[in-house]
């Protein structure tokens, strides 16, 4: 099955706010384990969107750092589910790579 891509090339682009986007549908779905939790995620990327807005690529990198050591803490200690662990990691990657 092929999807068709709709919107233009920007759309695209992966941002702190469409991470937050997939946080809450996780959340919404029962991913993670307590609202602290999904709270501890949201706080990271509150951070970094100011970061965005402000084009200071060396303090996202930095900060999606600590992000992705949360993900993995709360993966290590059953707070969220795998599909969600893999998904957010992946898209903190690309993040990281989008601002370097």
């Amino acid at each position: 099955m092929t999807l068709p891509l709709v919107g233009d090339e920007n759309s695209w682009t992966i941002s702190s706010g469409s991470i937050q986007s997939h946080i809450q549908q996780f959340a919404d779905e029962g991913a993670f384990e307590n609202e602290e939790t999904v709270r501890a995620l949201q706080l990271h990327l509150i951070a970094i969107s100011r970061y965005e807005s402000q084009q200071s690529s060396e303090k996202i990198v930095r900060h999606m750092g600590g992000f992705q050591h949360l993900l993995t803490h709360q993966l290590e200690n059953d707070l969220i589910s795998e599909q969600a662990y893999d998904t957010l990691r992946i898209q903190g990657q690309e993040l990281v790579e989008y601002w370097n």
